[in-house]
């Protein structure tokens, strides 16, 4: 039988059509679709064999293809509700609950954000959940998603980093709204300046902890959300632009007053120009000021700025006196000091050029006076309050004959010092001018070889890390991490130095000592030990969001290697699992803040308090 060729071209059609509408699981017309077609659900079945929706508007003028679209959506909605629509571990459901009532948070704004890769940004719906497909944050199950959480007013209720797990519960702790109004003493709009809230120093911090910031517009007011479990009698308040804030310390109770806060603040225009010895403006100079009225109670505050062409930077700054340091590369910085009653008028440094007076020489030598090639020598002038951002660094190898010449302003103490990839490091020499030519002694490090013939390995399942540390008693530490044995250590002075090791996820800790000379070779093997976990729990249990760890420093060893070997975290039930030598000490740490620390030995329960 002859088939015509628009025959041939229809039948075509028919099957291209049929073939793409089953790719997406719809069945042709005449055909059923079977729980054996890939894709197709048991859920996705059932909505298809429903009749399609009622179409209306502009969707209507598609005709059927439009309609198969709907039915298709329609399915996978139904699909989606029956749980099997998609792979368990392809999908993030993060649901947002408030920690007291266990009532949902609807229309949450989230953020999620992964290292290095663009933000997504998602609402919660009425049942406060948000579910998203992890193609669309790439991520995979175990790794960590930096995530922010504001709620319908606008106001940030959580940010910390989330674990990418299929379901992720997140309890946000009862927050007070701090409010209030800030209004200008000269009568501006404070439309762009800042409003920043911090909770006094506690436990062993000694600074504040940032809680909040807002925006001001031109009505001047802010609300800023704070955990109400952790609120103090007072909160200092930052408020300012580019510059140094005004510091005010406000009762808790005006905060959370329903109007809030009445603030009346002198914010001073500071206009700071830079030039050199003959009056040509110098730009890109890097100028700082810093302000003691600081209520921190550690740290002033400080601000820094860039001039432009002009030569100028320009702050906001509070009433009150100011040391202000300007400085730019290839000349000496300058400083002023400036009364809180000459702040209206602009303040003049000159930095000097450096010239052939700046010039610091001298050589770089092994402890038997052998010269050493290629050394990389430093020199930075030694920093003034408030001057620790100038830019008065400066470097330079050494020649043939060890020597090396920099060029620096020479009128306040310098430090100078040497380093070789292949030999180490010379100790910090101070030098002033007139002090003539400045030595730089180098000795030979020696080699550490760390082996471990017997070393313990998880199963063929789960990879072995290893870190290691070496240290020796005036403080001097070097940490590697590594899949296996052998661990070279290179450049190590002379001296008794010993090895500390723990084995990754066993928990399996070794220690050792070895001395090392001058250009040898140390070798040493460890013998690993079974641990006696600490096996503890913080009470009351901790909000999971606030990713608290636990860290065990043995007596006799470094901060910096307990940091790094010795460490868990806090499980959403407030108990942890700790690896241990010996006795030492517990910390229960939150970022950077330690919250709490107790003496604990290995194979000993304890139980952690935590105080908000």
């Amino acid at each position: 039988m002859t088939l015509r060729r628009s025959s041939v071209l229809a039948l075509l059609v028919l099957a291209v059509a049929s073939a793409a509408l089953i790719a997406r699981g719809v069945a042709p017309p005449g055909r059923a679709p079977t729980a054996a077609q890939p894709g197709v659900s048991d859920a996705l079945a059932r909505a298809a064999r429903e009749p399609e929706p009622e179409l209306v508007g502009p969707e209507a003028r598609h005709g059927a293809a439009r309609s198969a679209e709907v039915t298709l959506e329609s399915s996978r909605d139904a699909a989606t509700r029956a749980g099997d629509a998609v792979e368990s571990g392809d999908v993030l459901l993060l649901r947002v609950l408030e920690a007291e009532s266990e009532a949902p948070l609807p229309a949450a704004q989230v953020e999620l954000r992964p290292a290095g890769e663009r933000p997504y940004h998602g609402v919660t719906d009425e049942r406060g959940e948000l579910q998203l497909a992890l193609d669309e944050v790439p991520a995979r199950l175990g790794q960590r998603l930096n995530a922010r959480i504001r709620d319908q007013q606008g106001l940030e209720r959580w940010r910390g980093a989330l674990e990418v797990e299929r379901e992720v519960v997140l309890r946000l702790a009862a927050i007070l709204v701090l409010r209030g109004e800030v209004v200008l003493d000269s009568g501006e709009s404070p439309r762009g300046l800042t409003v920043s809230v911090w909770s006094p120093p506690r436990g062993a911090e000694t600074v504040e902890q940032f809680v909040g910031h807002d925006e001001l517009g031109d009505d001047g007011r802010f609300a800023i959300a704070a955990p109400s479990l952790d609120a103090p009698a007072l909160f200092t308040l930052r408020i300012g632009g580019v510059g140094l804030p005004v510091c005010v310390r406000v009762p808790t109770a005006e905060l959370v007053a329903p109007a809030g806060v009445r603030l009346v603040v002198a914010l001073a225009r500071l206009t700071v120009g830079v030039t050199d010895e003959t009056g040509v403006p110098v730009v890109r100079a890097t100028v700082r000021c810093a302000s003691p009225a600081s209520t921190d109670g550690a740290q002033p505050l400080v601000a820094e700025a860039s001039t432009g062409e002009d030569g100028r930077a320009r702050f906001l700054t509070p009433v009150t006196p100011l040391a202000i340091t300007a400085g730019a590369g290839g000349h000496a910085p300058a400083s002023a000091r400036v009364s809180a009653g000459d702040l209206g008028a602009p303040v003049q440094l000159v930095l000097r050029r450096l010239n052939a007076d700046d010039r610091v020489s001298g050589r770089v030598e092994f402890e038997d006076g052998t010269p050493v090639e290629a050394a990389l020598v430093t020199g930075w002038a030694s920093a003034a309050e408030g001057e620790l951002s100038v830019p008065s660094m400066v470097q330079a190898r050494t020649d043939a004959a060890g020597r090396f010449e920099l060029q620096l302003a020479t009128d306040r103490e310098l430090t100078l010092f040497a380093f070789h990839k292949s030999h180490g490091e010379s100790a910090a020499v101070p030098w002033r001018g007139g002090d003539g030519e400045a030595r730089l002694v180098i000795v030979r490090g020696g080699t550490v070889i760390v082996d471990a013939p017997r070393a313990p390995r998880a199963p063929v399942v789960i990879s072995t890390s290893y870190t290691v540390a070496l240290h020796d008693a005036a403080g001097r530490i070097e940490i590697v991490e590594a899949s296996s044995f052998p661990v070279v250590f290179e450049r190590v002075p002379p001296g008794v130095w010993t090895v500390v090791a723990v084995a990754e996820p066993l928990g399996a800790s070794a220690e050792a000592s070895v001395g090392v000379g001058a250009g040898s070779t140390a070798r040493i093997d460890l013998e690993f030990e079974s641990p006696a976990p600490i096996v503890g729990r913080v009470t009351p249990a901790p909000d999971p969001g606030r990713g608290l760890e636990v860290r065990f420093l043995p007596d006799g060893w470094p901060a910096e290697a307990a940091r790094a070997l010795l460490r868990a975290s806090v499980r959403e039930d407030g108990t942890f699992v700790l690896s241990a030598r010996g006795s030492g000490t517990v910390e229960l740490i939150e970022g950077r803040q330690t919250i709490e620390r107790r003496p604990a030995r290995s194979g000993t329960p304890l139980v952690l308090t935590l105080l908000d």
